[in-house]
């Protein structure tokens, strides 16, 4: 009976053993699990940017401008500037009169489009999204009348879009768009080749030159205005006269 006690006994400490060992596997793998589940809910997991975000980035080096043929293709050579934080329309429209001759910094623009007067000696907090129409409207004050076109999310909304933008590269005006990029992103379209189905665009939010080189397909896809309330593709037009 001793004998059979001990096998007893030591039987047993196997099946505890045993059984510890699943329950700490399984506690592991819950671990684990838990841990992927938080990283997706955190984001963390998706750490590497998503394709459309980075698409058409080329370096100066790989970039040749297309020629000014009217109706083929065009190009403006602007000056990059780098946004600040969420301030990428007015950086945009920074851009595009620097090029025009009338320097107007991001922030005093930032300020214009909350109906404010601009004073470089105090603090600047305002990092908010800003809205094209605030925008326009705030550079009206100074004689400086851009127009907002806004397209359906169609095929044939894109088309007319781009045929409107191709129209106003030629006369040397670029064009302002909200895009899908960074869930939401304002960028200059400064011109177009035909030939090569792409549009060339200078982006505050990528270091200098800040050139992408984008398809037009691709434009389709990326443009739109949904990250700001609207279901369209929304497009401010230039103008040089001021």
């Amino acid at each position: 009976m001793i004998i059979n006690n001990n096998l007893f006994i030591f039987r047993l400490r196997i099946l505890l053993m045993q059984i510890t060992s699943t329950l700490k596997s399984v506690k592991t793998n819950l671990q684990y699990l838990s841990l992927l589940i938080a990283l997706l809910i955190s984001g963390k997991a998706a750490a590497a940017p998503m394709p459309s975000d980075t698409v058409g980035i080329v370096q100066l080096n790989q970039f040749t401008p297309p020629p000014n043929q009217l109706g083929k293709s065009g190009y403006i050579a602007l000056t990059h500037q780098r946004q600040e934080m969420n301030l990428c329309v007015p950086t945009s429209a920074s851009m595009v009169l620097e090029y025009f001759g009338c320097p107007i910094t991001p922030r005093e623009l930032k300020v214009l489009s909350r109906k404010k007067k601009y004073d470089p000696t105090k603090e600047f907090k305002d990092f908010t999204f800003t809205m094209f129409n605030d925008l326009v409207f705030g550079m009206s004050k100074l004689g400086i009348n851009w127009k907002i076109n806004n397209y359906q999310n169609t095929r044939s909304g894109a088309n007319s879009g781009l045929a409107d933008i191709k129209a106003s590269i030629d006369k040397g005006n670029p064009v302002l768009i909200d895009t899908s990029i960074y869930k939401g992103h304002t960028f200059v379209v400064c011109g177009y080749n035909n030939e090569a189905q792409d549009l060339i665009v200078i982006d505050p939010n990528i270091d200098a030159p800040g050139i992408r080189v984008i398809s037009y397909k691709v434009v389709e896809q990326i443009w739109n205005s949904r990250c700001v309330g609207y279901n369209g593709r929304g497009a401010i037009f230039t103008d040089r006269k001021l």
